[in-house]
């Protein structure tokens, strides 16, 4: 099956007379394909706890959320699915977090297969890598680091989870949470939509939880490249400066916002902010939130995680070459950081990925409006339109409420949220034309 995907890609299907698919349609199949796979299995009964009966559209929502590392779900994860089923969705979100494509790869690898410059090719889109060189090291990296701080959390977790349980239930706990936090899926078998709020007050818990979701947003390229340089900041590139810096800046000043404007401790709202970047782990009640710490977790939100990472959003280093070239003292020395110019390519790039980012919000919001008219909070279906295209998972708790149509709204935003608006287009848009056209001066502004 492996060796069959992978020559699909380069011989174009077996055929001749048709064309090898784009590394973007290839992507975009593949997480398509795992979606429907684990839909299947999660509808099937021993995916079930007993006397549960699971409708298909509930089942395909949460494979959706799981593949895409979301966590929006619209029912009780715990008292629906039984620990196979749990089993399932956890697979799911590795999937999800390590790319469908670096799954199928890596696995190829490991069971010897040659893996040839057109599946490459896969690999640098799906992990947004700049160029074809080092994609294998980029997604050894990706495997490695994966199992190993995902291990290394249900380790950490398993203390706090044994003292709750027996030892196999806390080993299973321990190891489905560590994937969910390292996958910034917000996925939890606490019941009762009430994510892990019975751990709020446990530093240790929110510590470890919120290592795993930096870590899991870091990105795998910045992951890789600090490996690389041994930690050196000097040595390491300016894609991974960016991403620290922007993301420390992120990170206090979302700290800093939610504690001054509410009645939230220190803990918690460093703990919000973490979360706000794709991860959807909640140890507070969403709903009972302000409006102007609502506003900010949106924001949050919306920026997501690093490229290349198990997060979502419209990414940080996006959102930091943006305000870079709106900057009106740079003069003529272009985009710059760090002594290093940032291509025209990738600036109108950052524009055209916050552009189809906006666009998606606003229209998973507009049907979510028109579908839930007698929703007395158009507020609440905003925040759930943000977050689902940000794959964060956070929730004011209106998710099981909603319509059929605005599920389906939801679900085509996580799809678009987790491949990324611009691997979308390339899936829909035929490739544009070499011939150019007769250029003339728009007047803007």
């Amino acid at each position: 099956m492996i060796h069959f995907l992978l020559r699909c890609y380069h011989n174009g299907m077996g055929t001749k007379v048709r064309k090898p698919l784009s590394p973007a349609r290839y992507l975009f199949l593949m997480f398509l394909a795992a979606v429907i796979l684990g839909s299947l299995l999660l509808s099937f009964p021993f995916a079930h706890r007993e006397g549960v009966i699971l409708s298909f559209p509930d089942a395909l929502f949460t494979a959706v959320s799981a593949v895409c590392v979301t966590g929006l779900s619209t029912v009780d994860v715990h008292a629906t699915f039984s620990a196979a089923g749990e089993a399932i969705i956890a697979i799911l979100i590795m999937v999800g977090g390590m790319g469908v494509a670096g799954m199928i790869v890596s696995t190829a690898l490991f069971l010897g297969f040659r893996v040839g410059l057109s599946q490459r090719t896969i690999v640098q889109e799906s992990y947004n890598i700049g160029s074809l060189k080092g994609t294998l090291t980029v997604l050894k990296t990706v495997v490695f680091s994966s199992l190993l701080f995902q291990g290394l959390g249900a380790l950490l977790y398993y203390h706090s989870f044994r003292a709750m349980m027996d030892p196999v239930d806390a080993i299973g706990y321990s190891l489905f949470h560590a994937i969910s936090a390292f996958n910034n899926a917000g996925f939890d078998l606490m019941g009762n939509f009430t994510s892990i709020s019975a751990f709020s007050g446990d530093r240790f818990y929110m510590t470890v939880t919120s290592a795993l979701i930096i870590t899991g947003g870091l990105g795998f390229f910045v992951i890789a490249d600090t490996l690389r340089s041994r930690f050196s900041w000097r040595r390491m590139g300016m894609h991974t400066k960016m991403v620290y810096t922007f993301t420390a800046i992120l990170l206090f000043i979302g700290s800093a916002g939610f504690l001054l404007s509410g009645d939230l401790s220190v803990l918690d709202s460093v703990f919000l902010s973490v979360t706000a970047r794709t991860a959807g782990f909640s140890t507070l009640d969403i709903g009972s939130l302000k409006g102007l710490q609502i506003l900010l977790l949106m924001i949050l939100m919306f920026i997501g995680a690093s490229p290349g990472s198990t997060g979502g959003g419209v990414k940080t280093t996006t959102m930091l070459t943006i305000i870079l070239a709106l900057n009106p003292f740079r003069r003529s020395r272009g985009v710059a950081i760090f002594s290093r110019g940032i291509d025209e390519q990738s600036v109108n790039k950052a524009y055209q990925v916050l552009t189809l980012g906006v666009f998606s919000v606003l229209t998973c919001t507009a049907v979510l409006l028109g579908a839930e008219q007698h929703h007395a909070d158009p507020f609440s279906l905003m925040f759930e339109s943000v977050s689902a295209f940000a794959t964060v998972g956070l929730s004011t708790g209106i998710t099981p409420e909603l319509s059929t149509l605005s599920k389906a709204a939801l679900m085509v935003s996580m799809f678009i949220g987790r491949l990324g608006p611009i691997t979308i287009a390339s899936t829909i848009l035929r490739k544009e034309s070499r011939i150019g056209y007769i250029k003339e001066r728009v007047f803007i502004g």
